[in-house]
């Protein structure tokens, strides 16, 4: 249920409709959640992801790093994206640094995104390289090393 009900709002599903589709799929005699308790949910996500935006990076190490902008039709506006940025340890684990909403890829909407991971203290490690994936803004590449230099 913790994972269904995320997946739901995501997928479109209002906050008045969450009974009706939570019985559709657990059955009829499930509990349901009210309108009031799905806010407060939303509301409690909202908070977590805030604070996951804003917690501090400087004691974070990547050996390398990978920026995209992800495009998607999910409660977005037309010219929205998810503007993504994974690092890689040195023990090759990825971690999901950064996501955030910009506009398209702009210019403005990456630098806004590169310029909090440095004021959070992402620095850049000495094996450091950065890759571009897919159509990102050509400056990206320049800019990352730039921000991350140390």
């Amino acid at each position: 249920m913790e994972e269904l009900i995320p997946w739901l709002y995501l997928k479109g599903i209002s906050t008045g409709d969450f009974s009706e589709a939570l019985a559709a799929l657990v059955g009829k005699d499930a509990p349901g959640l009210s309108a009031s308790t799905i806010s407060r949910l939303k509301s409690g996500w909202q908070d977590d992801l805030e604070a996951w935006q804003k917690r501090d990076l400087s004691h974070k190490r990547y050996v390398s790093i990978w920026a995209d902008g992800i495009h998607c039709n999910v409660r977005m506006e037309e010219n929205q994206c998810l503007l993504v940025i994974i690092g890689a340890t040195k023990d090759g684990r990825k971690k999901v640094i950064a996501i955030e909403g910009g506009v398209r890829e702009s210019d403005l909407s990456w630098t806004e995104v590169l310029v909090d991971l440095k004021h959070r203290g992402l620095r850049k490690h000495r094996n450091f390289s950065c890759r571009d994936v897919l159509q990102s803004p050509p400056f990206l590449l320049d800019f990352l090393r730039l921000c991350f230099s140390r």
